[in-house]
């Protein structure tokens, strides 16, 4: 379930992100789309916090019960790489590659390292915690880089605000009768 989330949010941010901010006018369309991912995200991973206790069990038998608490932190991961993906899609169109490599890279190689250590005396939590942590830390060092190249208003914009949830949900479910 969580792969089907990042599966849905890299097709977004590696296929459409770039069209967009080529070919239209770039930083308004990409905020935009930003915040749209990010709700969409958020959406479907309290959907499926919701649902984990009973559709872990339901798919997969009652032997995998346990894993529904790894899923819920799980989603957390995903939250941080999706909004560590948009800040790299912004990163590639705008030809900051030696940046995001070095973030990139150097998240990695942090995960890697702490994944070795850890979990031989942690077990599976520590795969699920360094998943947060280095999703967390590549998300902010992206953000925070793009937020010394363009500023505050700029990062801001990316952030979802409850206009978009509402405009979201009128276009998945369309209007009836004037309202949501």
């Amino acid at each position: 379930m969580v792969q089907l989330l990042n599966y849905i949010t890299n097709s977004i941010s590696n296929v459409l992100f770039p069209f967009i901010i080529k070919e239209k006018e770039g930083d308004e369309y990409f905020q935009e789309v930003s915040r749209i991912t990010t709700i969409l995200v958020l959406t479907f991973s309290a959907f499926l916090f919701i649902v984990s206790d009973f559709a872990v069990p339901w798919i997969f038998g009652e032997e995998y019960v346990r894993a529904s608490m790894y899923i819920r932190w799980l989603l957390l991961a995903s939250l941080f790489e999706v909004i560590g993906r948009i800040a790299s899609v912004w990163m590639k169109a705008n030809n900051h590659l030696d940046q995001l490599n070095k973030i990139s890279l150097s998240t990695l190689g942090l995960n890697v390292l702490l994944n070795v250590y850890l979990i031989p005396i942690h077990g599976v939590w520590a795969a699920v915690f360094v998943s947060c942590f280095t999703y967390f830390l590549r998300a902010t060092f992206s953000v925070y880089f793009i937020f010394s190249e363009r500023g505050t208003f700029f990062v801001i914009n990316m952030i979802p605000k409850p206009r978009d949830m509402v405009d979201v949900m009128k276009t998945i479910f369309g209007r009836t009768n004037g309202s949501v």
